[in-house]
């Protein structure tokens, strides 16, 4: 019930499903992750995280939870905590250019220049033709 909760926009009905189906199933992550998607569209980022978090303690090799709860660690202005999760998901999956660019701007928000740059430059590497970065660079 849930999930068509979701897809007719009832956000709310959707958390309130998923936080009954949590009572049945404690333990399983896609359940969490799924709230927590809900929970980002209501802009409840603290309940996001806090979901996110669990997914990641229930199942660590959850590439997409350290992703999500990365920018939202970025969003709450939280950049170590961002980078940190942004850096498994880069060790993970190195050719996600958008890991790359969250963890670049992570970086340069607490003025590790050397470390956005060496980020940015590697979103250019991995996709040197459609990279958002080329006209910044001025490579373009």
């Amino acid at each position: 019930m849930a999930h068509i909760l979701a897809i007719q926009e009832d956000y709310k009905g959707a958390v309130s499903d998923y936080t009954h189906s949590l009572k049945v199933e404690p333990n399983d992550a896609d359940i969490y992750f799924r709230r927590g998607r809900m929970h980002l569209l209501l802009e409840n980022i603290a309940d996001a995280v806090a979901d996110y978090s669990q997914v990641i303690k229930l199942n660590p090799d959850c590439v997409e939870a350290y992703f999500v709860r990365g920018c939202l660690f970025s969003d709450l202005e939280d950049y170590k905590r961002a980078i940190s999760d942004l850096t498994k998901v880069i060790k993970n999956t190195p050719h996600d250019t958008n890991a790359y660019l969250q963890h670049g701007n992570a970086c340069r928000e607490i003025k590790d220049y050397q470390g956005a740059i060496e980020d940015f430059t590697q979103v250019i590497k991995i996709n040197p033709r459609d990279s958002p970065l080329l006209s910044v660079s001025g490579l373009s």
